[in-house]
């Protein structure tokens, strides 16, 4: 067990590590952002810079290295490398995004990516150059603390990067990346509540997106080339704000309902299966 107990709600970003338990990254006592290996070791990451307690903290494998990203206290936008527990300014800009805020992190061609909402209302994409990171702005209309989902996923004729993100009108969209820039897509079926959480990944037949619509119900869509992204309920009975998860490859989904009961989603041909995890 660990010395020092952590903060009540603390985030958690797991990693692959040597040995029988994988890496985890959190914000510890103090605000500041720690390493736990092997179960028990708590280290520090990135000197003294101070996070808020419930920071969202996004890990990411470039190469051999890791990396996690967060936003500290000031409104910053930090990459720490985890080997060499040294950080680095992706946004030194105080006050650009709100303490703490969601992010999405994902590599382009083995170039890091990292996706967040500032401020200004502004979906920004910062990419890691050989000049340090270079932000591009991607869409406007989202309030500052927006949960953003990124995966590699082929909507198209290759695989590209999808963004998705629920805007200030309750609106999903789904923003891809090309040689060209970004353009987005609505999907319009389903009121959801700004700013809310998504997520979308590869599922076992195809990109899978998910979302709890501002009545409770649970949503998942499916995508076909053809027929775009469509629909289907899960279940009501979820609260605004959950926490979504989603197993990469298999398309299994995890939230928590209003009872505070781990479940989990699973599809199958005849819709989606739903089982309360022990």
């Amino acid at each position: 067990p660990l010395a020092t107990p952590l903060i009540p709600g603390a985030p958690l970003a797991l990693y692959e590590a040597a040995g029988a338990w994988p890496g985890i990254i959190t914000v510890g006592p103090g605000g500041r952002l720690m390493s736990i290996t092997d179960g028990s070791r708590l280290a520090p990451l990135a000197g003294t810079l101070s996070f808020p307690p419930g920071a969202h903290v996004e890990f990411l494998q470039v190469g051999p290295r890791g990396h996690a990203f967060a936003v500290d206290i000031q409104g910053r936008l930090w990459d720490v490398d985890v080997d060499t527990r040294t950080a680095q300014m992706v946004e030194p800009r105080r006050g650009a995004f709100a303490p703490g805020s969601p992010l999405a992190a994902l590599t382009d061609g083995g170039t890091p990516v990292v996706v967040t909402v500032n401020n200004a209302s502004v979906m920004v994409a910062y990419t890691r150059t050989g000049f340090g990171w270079m932000p591009q702005s991607i869409g406007t209309g989202f309030t500052p603390g927006t949960y953003v989902a990124s995966a590699q996923l082929p909507l198209g004729a290759s695989p590209a990067i999808q963004i998705a993100a629920v805007n200030w009108a309750g609106q999903m969209q789904i923003w891809s990346r090309s040689t060209t820039g970004w353009t987005m897509s609505t999907i319009p079926s389903v009121l959801l509540a700004p700013g809310s959480p998504v997520e979308i990944g590869a599922g076992g037949s195809g990109p899978l997106l998910s979302a709890i619509g501002a009545d409770g119900i649970w949503h998942a869509w499916t995508y076909g080339l053809l027929s775009g992204w469509k629909d289907v309920v899960i279940g009501p009975g979820y609260s605004l704000g959950a926490p979504l998860a989603m197993m990469p490859g298999m398309g299994t989904l995890f939230t928590v309902d209003s009872l505070g009961r781990l479940v989990m989603a699973d599809p199958s041909a005849t819709g989606w299966g739903v089982s309360f995890v022990h």
